[in-house]
């Protein structure tokens, strides 16, 4: 033993090796307590982006946070993942609910397809068209549709009666004000739920493999009628006539979104969700 050693041992009368290396406290830049705030901010308002918290932490504290930080940080809480596992643990009725857009090149543009039209099956509850952008009262009134569509189904009767109709959706900005726009519903059915996704956590909803498989389709039904695009045919202008084309393409497509696909996409996500709970990464994607 080294006389160093031995002199640290008879002054502090502790065997045991001091702390080593870490973070000191002096230097730390995002406490509890700052993360703690960043819960409130997102009870408050579940749509903020990373950026945005990162905005109002500069505001409130004074203190400059990354995005990878904060997301690093928040990924920790599990907070919409609690909520959700709290639901199935209930036996509550899920639905999944988003929507896609696409075009004649399947590129980001006019076009919107919203989940969901009643199924014996269950495996797509309801499903709409909609021509161009999708405001927040048509979003808001599409998830009335929903509950409504759920409540009336043979399935929910038999059984799921007496459960809560749980509605999972994402913070994207059509999703924005839809607990404010059904507040008189949220009200009146205590068995309707809102249930917000973190941010950034497309991996944990079933409804994006869905999307993917159904614009699969999609193209595929674009290619066989590639013909149409350049016929105007009886329509008064080229644009209604390929406007048409695409609602033909997602009524014939929306089939593919059947009871095995959604079991198989939900059965990925719970994979996604049981490696969230034990605080390992997610990969997003197959």
């Amino acid at each position: 033993m080294s006389r160093a050693t031995a002199y640290r041992l008879c002054k502090a009368g502790d065997p045991s090796l001091p702390a080593r290396g870490g973070a000191r406290a002096s230097v730390v830049k995002c406490t509890d307590e700052i993360v703690k705030a960043m819960e409130g901010y997102l009870d408050a308002e579940c749509m903020l982006t990373l950026t945005q918290l990162a905005d109002k932490v500069q505001e409130e504290f004074g203190v400059e946070l990354s995005t990878s930080t904060i997301s690093a940080k928040l990924a920790t809480k599990l907070i919409t993942l609690k909520q959700f596992v709290e639901h199935q643990a209930k036996g509550d009725y899920i639905v999944y609910y988003d929507e896609t857009n696409y075009n004649l090149f399947c590129m980001h543009s006019q076009g919107r397809a919203a989940k969901g039209k009643l199924s014996v099956e269950d495996g797509l509850v309801l499903y709409q068209l909609q021509r161009g952008s999708i405001r927040m009262d048509v979003n808001a009134a599409f998830v009335k549709s929903i509950y409504e569509a759920v409540k009336n189904s043979e399935t929910y009767r038999n059984f799921y009666g007496g459960k809560s109709v749980v509605t999972v959706l994402d913070n994207a900005p059509a999703h924005n004000q839809t607990e404010t726009r059904l507040v008189e519903e949220l009200g009146e059915h205590s068995d309707l739920v809102l249930l917000r996704l973190g941010p950034y956590s497309p991996m944990l909803n079933p409804i994006e493999g869905c999307f993917s498989v159904f614009k699969a389709k999609v193209k595929a039904f674009l290619a066989a009628h590639r013909q149409r695009m350049f016929d105007q045919g009886a329509f008064l202008s080229l644009t209604e006539a390929r406007m048409t084309l695409l609602e033909d393409a997602a009524n014939s497509s929306i089939r593919c979104i059947n009871r095995h696909l959604v079991t198989s996409m939900a059965l990925h996500c719970q994979r996604a969700l049981a490696d969230a709970l034990k605080m390992e990464d997610i990969q997003y994607g197959t």
